[in-house]
């Protein structure tokens, strides 16, 4: 028996639909929705969607494990000490993140352009409201007293970015080497509302608005 057209494409748009929640990509019919709408999600596919994010990105290295950064002088490292796939109930974009931690970039060489060097501490922190989860990034000076070009901090975030688009959201524990010092390290964390870190972060960031924070 045919179905008739209206309920044909009804039933179509109605998988296109359960697909892109479940593969959590953006609907192809309409590319003028807001980025800032909620996500809400049907309770029928929530346990399989940490299934298909598996099946998604590949696994991460043994850590430690260090990755050379293409820069003419010294010949930096970044250093993967651990990394933790983050499964929460709601799944988190990877670009997003991936904006942000550009953001981040964008305003340590905004306040610390090139050829300088980035502060003692450095940090930035958010509220994403599509996946109920706090996110932040951290650099910090090495054990003794190392500074950290502004140009290997670029690198460093750029690098994190492109690892994340790779193996998706994580939280990281990593260093970055300078020769035969190291010159800081970081921590990128991604929490669920509820976690021992919410209660710490600017009452200003709730609204969804970045925190970027040097000492």
């Amino acid at each position: 028996m045919m179905l008739p057209r209206r309920l044909h494409l009804s039933a179509i748009l109605g998988i296109q639909v359960s697909i892109a929640v479940a593969l959590n990509t953006p609907l192809p019919l309409n590319e003028d929705l807001p980025l800032n709408l909620i996500n809400i999600t049907n309770t029928s596919i929530k346990a399989p969607l940490g299934h298909l994010r598996n099946l998604t990105y590949a696994p991460w290295p043994p850590q430690p494990y260090q990755i050379p950064l293409h820069l003419p002088f010294d010949f930096p490292h970044l250093t993967i000490v651990r990394a933790r796939e983050f499964h929460g109930s709601r799944p988190v974009s990877v670009p997003r993140l991936q904006d942000f931690l550009r953001e981040f970039r964008d305003n340590l060489a905004q306040e610390y352009p090139i050829p300088g060097f980035v502060p003692r501490l450095a940090k930035q922190s958010t509220i994403d409201i599509l996946s109920y989860t706090v996110w932040g990034i951290e650099l910090n000076e090495g054990l003794i007293g190392h500074r950290l070009p502004t140009e290997i901090a670029i690198a460093v975030l750029d690098e994190i970015a492109r690892l994340l688009g790779i193996h998706g959201p994580t939280y990281l524990f990593f260093s970055i080497t300078e020769g035969m010092s190291t010159d800081a390290y970081g921590f990128l964390e991604i929490e669920e509302f509820g976690g021992g870190d919410v209660v710490s972060l600017n009452r200003s960031s709730a609204n969804g608005d970045n925190v970027f924070q040097t000492a």
